[in-house]
């Protein structure tokens, strides 16, 4: 490790990842909530897009063992680090399945995605955090790197979707993380090939709005859509977290979306 990476623990120590100091996009609370909401003892193969250094994706394989793993980026910064992460996790779960690290843009379509070495209906699940903020709306980090991780355009996230989509198999499910902003377009980009969604809302506190939302469908079911009641993170006007908030970020519990 040098001056430029932390090496951080999540899941109560289950999960050591090496991320950027500064600057770069750095993984947290979200990547958590996505991993652990996940069935228990899910098995098949997972895809992280836009996975970063791979914590939301590790995470998930270390609260499931039996998952085969595939992490998917362009940022080269962010992958040579996903590299080192997959190397610590072999060290906590050395009979699982090697991960798979995957370069490719999120968002290619037809044969240019397919030329990243991804292919269609290969999926059981795919989990995302897609980058938060709408680059034609919001000011964008001077850092690249940070700026990559966080902005995106309408069509860019509708892409990014249908990329989602175009990977799973019949009733796979995909798990996003996103702003309320988005939640409209989310669906939209859902259409008739996802159904079953349950929608989450995160609260930062019990008095405020949500300010994202944690959603799931599966590919290719006519199912109906449920708003759960609100998960909310923090007690009071502290940072400390609610008791079923600090059991999942122990790697105690799971988020329910069913």
């Amino acid at each position: 490790m040098d001056k430029d990476t932390t090496r951080d623990q999540f899941l109560g120590g289950l999960l050591d990842v090496v991320q950027p100091a500064s600057g770069a996009h750095r993984s947290g609370l979200d990547a958590i909530l996505i991993a652990a909401s996940l069935p228990e003892g899910a098995r098949g193969a997972l895809i992280d897009l836009g996975s970063g250094v791979g914590v939301a994706g590790l995470a998930a394989r270390a609260l499931n063992p039996g998952l085969g793993l595939t992490l998917v980026d362009n940022d080269p910064a962010a992958l040579r680090l996903a590299g080192r992460n997959v190397e610590l996790a072999r060290e906590r779960l050395p009979d699982a399945a090697e991960p798979r690290i995957v370069d490719a843009d999120v968002t290619l379509t037809g044969a240019a995605r397919r030329e990243t070495g991804l292919e269609p209906q290969s999926a059981d699940y795919v989990i995302s955090n897609p980058p938060y903020n709408d680059s034609a709306k919001a000011r964008t980090s001077p850092n690249p790197e940070r700026a990559h991780a966080h902005m995106l355009d309408d069509e860019g996230l509708r892409s990014w979707i249908k990329t989602a989509i175009w990977l799973l198999r019949p009733k796979g499910e995909v798990t996003l993380i996103v702003r309320t902003t988005r939640l409209a377009l989310t669906l939209s980009a859902f259409g008739q090939a996802v159904g079953d969604v349950t929608i989450l809302p995160v609260h930062a506190r019990a008095d405020q709005a949500a300010s994202r939302i944690l959603l799931r469908g599966k590919a290719g079911s006519r199912g109906p859509l449920r708003l759960l009641p609100g998960f909310v993170l923090h007690e009071g006007a502290g940072s400390h977290f609610r008791p079923e908030a600090a059991a999942i970020f122990a790697g105690e519990s799971r988020i329910s979306l069913t």
